[in-house]
C-alpha cells in the first residue's frame, strides 16, 4: 500500500515537473522567435508568474474550504505565501536557466497537431488560472 501511494505522489510530481518544463520550453521557444534579447529569462518569469497564480489560488481555495484551520489575519497568510515566491523563483531559475537545449531536444520534433493540441492547452490553463483569480477576488 505505501509503495503504491509513494509511487502515485512520484508521478504526480513528475507530471507537474514536466507541465511546467513544457510551458518553459513553449514560452522560451516562442521569446526566442520574437528575438527577445533574454529569452529564458523572460519564460522564466512567465512561467513563475503563472505558478505564483496558481499557489495563491490554492492558498485562497484553502482558506475558503478551510477557514478553521487557516485562521490567520489575511494579509499575514499572502504575506507568508509572497515569501515563498522569491525562492521558489530562484529554485526555478536554477533548474531552467540551461535546460533549453535539452528541452528542444526532447519536445523540439513533436509533430505540429500535438504541438497546437499542447498550445491551446497552455492557453486554456493561463487563462483558467487568471480567471478563476479574478472571480475568487470578487
Amino acid at each position: 500500500h505505501r509503495t503504491t501511494l509513494l509511487w502515485f505522489d512520484k508521478t504526480i510530481i513528475c507530471t507537474t515537473m514536466n507541465l511546467f518544463y513544457y510551458i518553459f520550453y513553449r514560452f522560451a521557444h516562442f521569446y526566442r522567435r520574437c528575438g527577445t534579447p533574454s529569452p529564458d529569462l523572460s519564460a522564466h518569469n512567465a512561467l513563475c508568474s503563472i505558478q505564483l497564480i496558481t499557489i495563491l489560488i490554492l492558498a485562497m481555495t484553502c482558506r475558503k474550504i478551510f477557514p478553521q484551520i487557516v485562521e490567520w489575519n489575511s494579509i499575514v497568510f499572502y504575506i507568508i505565501i509572497l515569501c515563498i515566491c522569491p525562492i521558489l523563483h530562484t529554485i526555478q531559475w536554477l533548474k531552467c536557466r540551461n535546460m533549453y537545449d535539452k528541452l528542444q531536444e526532447k519536445w523540439g520534433n513533436e509533430p505540429p497537431i500535438q504541438r497546437r493540441i499542447r498550445k491551446y492547452m497552455i492557453i486554456l490553463y493561463v487563462v483558467f488560472v487568471l480567471v478563476v483569480l479574478f472571480c475568487m477576488i470578487q
